[in-house]
């Protein structure tokens, strides 16, 4: 059985869809500390949501000895890049709605390479308004019992332009 299309409205169409021209994130400088790996304290730094990403800085207080090239010195340092996965961390609305994270999206360091700050990307798992993060929390539960912390959103505040 063969299907013919029909040509509703005949013509060359095209339309415009308007985004946004400015960030439609919220930050918030956390400085909280999560526990320790390895012999290095842990903390989150920054927090940054937006209405589909979340990304989140983690610090470590002492470096690594990046010329060791034992097994041991390698596990530490994959341990190190992969301390927060999706599962990891829980948002929480100021109306106790849960988001998660559905995917990591890049991981890169913010600084010097010897300032041990790591950026982890995620994408949310919807759509959220971020000032509906106001007043909620953000729980973060380091992989290999590194530690875990819950921190108020109380001072979120829109990006500047």
């Amino acid at each position: 059985e063969t299907q013919e299309m029909v040509l509703v409205y005949p013509g060359d169409w095209s339309f415009e869809v308007p985004l946004p021209q400015k960030d439609t994130g919220w930050t918030q400088r956390l400085d909280c500390p999560v526990g320790e790996l390895d012999g290095g304290k842990i903390s989150v730094g920054n927090l940054y949501v937006s209405p589909m990403t979340l990304e989140i800085t983690l610090k470590r207080d002492v470096g690594m000895d990046m010329e060791d090239t034992s097994e041991e010195a390698e596990q530490a340092y994959i341990r190190w890049l992969g301390l927060v996965i999706p599962n990891s961390i829980t948002l929480t609305t100021y109306d106790g709605e849960t988001i998660t994270l559905d995917w990591y999206v890049t991981s890169a360091y913010t600084g010097e390479f010897e300032d041990w700050e790591r950026a982890h990307s995620f994408t949310l798992s919807s759509i959220i308004d971020p000032s509906k993060l106001q007043g909620g929390t953000i729980t973060v539960n380091l992989r290999f019992d590194a530690g875990s912390v819950t921190i108020p959103l109380d001072n979120l505040t829109p990006v500047e332009p």
